[in-house]
C-alpha cells in the first residue's frame, strides 16, 4: 500500500473512538473529512457516530464560550467537525448545529460555518451575513464565497 490516504482509511476506524479527547478531535475530524472527500472511506461509516459527534460538538461549543484559555483548540475542533458534517447535508441535526455555529461571537468561526453552509447549498440567516459584512476584515472574505 503506497497511498497514505489508503493507509489512513485502514487505520481511522481503529482510532476514531479517540474523538472523546479534545486534543485529538480536530485532527480526527479533519482526517475523516479528507478521506470522505477523496472517496477512501464511505460517509456511511460515520452515521453510527452521529450522537457522539453531536455531543462533542455541543461540548466544544460550550467550552469555546466558557474557556478562553483553550479558545483556539475548541474553535478548531468546531470547524473540523463542521467540515465532517458537510458530508451529510440531509442530516437536519448537523445542519442545525452549523446554523447555530454561524451565529457565534467569533467572526472566524461564524465565517467558516457560513462557508460550509453555502458549500452545501443551505440558506444562511441574512443577519449573520450582515454581521460579518460589517467587519472590515471579514467583509472581503465573504466575496470569495
Amino acid at each position: 500500500m503506497s497511498d497514505s490516504l489508503e493507509l489512513n482509511a485502514e487505520f481511522l476506524p481503529k482510532f476514531f473512538e479517540h474523538i472523546k479527547y479534545a486534543g485529538y478531535r480536530g485532527d480526527l475530524y479533519n482526517l475523516a473529512s479528507t478521506l470522505i472527500d477523496n472517496s477512501k472511506i464511505s460517509p456511511s461509516y460515520f452515521k453510527s457516530y452521529e450522537k457522539v459527534i453531536i455531543e462533542y460538538f455541543k461540548s466544544d461549543l460550550a467550552s469555546n464560550i466558557d474557556d478562553n484559555t483553550n479558545e483556539y483548540l475548541f474553535e478548531e475542533n468546531l470547524i473540523s467537525a463542521s467540515e465532517l458534517m458537510k458530508n451529510f447535508p440531509e442530516n437536519s441535526s448537523y445542519v442545525s448545529l452549523l446554523k447555530e455555529l454561524s451565529k457565534q461571537k467569533s467572526s472566524y468561526v461564524a465565517l467558516e460555518a457560513v462557508r460550509i453552509l453555502l458549500s452545501i447549498a443551505i440558506k444562511v440567516d441574512p443577519s449573520v451575513i450582515d454581521k460579518l459584512a460589517s467587519d472590515k476584515y471579514y467583509r472581503i472574505r465573504l466575496y470569495i464565497f
